[in-house]
């Protein structure tokens, strides 16, 4: 029987190519095994989060190269060569619960590196829009709490450590070294995951869910009751319709326009972006929403894009 080895060298690296860029499913967030982790010092600090939480996985992630290396020496150093001649992509699955949950899973590491050129994260929706008794918690005198503080936190964490499980030495509150992560393309794709809920009908418009964000929606049935003569309560809520991937992608376009502004709120949260990324675009079911330009950058970012051969409106002069 014919081996691996006996096949001609071209087809063989048409297969580590292939070997290499495979994807593994990510769980639903009802079967992951996801929990929170603090090895880390978020820009974005937990009460900003609204009752959000992020379930990081709990087990070491594994590049695809890793198996291939080990096989044996030609099969090793003809996976080097393969992986020294092509652009490493990575993906990442996010699935959000409720609007409310992130668990984060990387299904796609050929190696590991410091500088990715495309990194594809793939935001699925699950179960039900906000309820409005979250969104009326969320609201905050600096601005809205909620989803786009985790994300932020799971972008962080990502550029600063890349795609590994949480430090386990307990009282490491910065668990590893700061790798500096890169991504010359971050592409941010929201489509729709949940298969029991409809989405709202077409009277429904972007207003209406920031509504319910703002905890004043009508996504949701609350059947009432009369305490006394002057008070009504609320209760058996129940959820009516899962969120449209064009809300959420709009919702977080949002956000990211408001902190890579030149601003103290900037300042604070979209320094990391303009360092680390070369170019940001947020999509819906594939379509592209916005795509941001990250050239134009705040001076103190221009050496390290430099440094990157990321694009700049006004290179630092020699």
């Amino acid at each position: 029987m014919a081996s691996f080895l006996d096949l001609p060298t071209e087809l063989r690296q048409i297969i580590i190519r292939h070997a290499l860029s495979s994807r593994r499913k990510a769980p639903t967030p009802s079967k992951s095994k996801g929990a929170p982790v603090e090895d880390f010092e978020p820009v974005a600090e937990r009460w900003q989060l609204g009752g959000c939480r992020v379930y990081y996985e709990q087990d070491e992630q594994v590049p695809t190269c890793l198996p291939l290396l080990l096989v044996n020496r030609q099969i090793s150093t003809e996976t080097k060569g393969v992986l020294n001649s092509m652009k490493i992509d990575y993906a990442v699955e996010l699935s959000i619960l409720n609007d409310l949950d992130i668990f984060p899973t990387w299904i796609s590491i050929p190696c590991l590196t410091q500088n990715i050129n495309h990194l594809r994260a793939e935001v699925r929706l699950f179960g039900h829009v906000l309820p409005t008794t979250v969104g009326r918690q969320q609201g905050g005198d600096g601005g809205r709490l909620g989803i786009h503080f985790a994300f932020h936190q799971v972008l962080q964490r990502f550029l600063m450590y890349g795609p590994v499980g949480e430090r386990k030495e307990k009282g490491q509150i910065n668990g590893y070294e700061n790798k500096k992560i890169s991504v010359r393309v971050l592409d941010l794709d929201v489509t729709s995951a949940e298969n029991e809920l409809p989405f709202p009908p077409d009277e429904f418009q972007w207003s209406d869910y920031l509504h319910q964000l703002r905890g004043h929606g009508k996504l949701e049935d609350c059947e009432s009751r009369r305490v006394d003569d002057h008070t009504w309560a609320k209760w058996n809520f129940q959820p009516k319709y899962k969120t449209r991937p064009e809300w959420m992608s709009r919702w977080i376009r949002d956000w990211i326009e408001r902190i890579l502004g030149r601003d103290s709120y900037g300042k604070v949260y979209g320094k990391m972006i303009y360092e680390n990324v070369g170019t940001l675009r947020v999509l819906a079911d594939g379509k592209l929403l916005k795509e941001f330009d990250l050239s134009d950058c705040p001076e103190d970012a221009v050496a390290r894009r430099e440094e990157l051969g990321f694009p700049l409106r006004f290179p630092k002069s020699n």
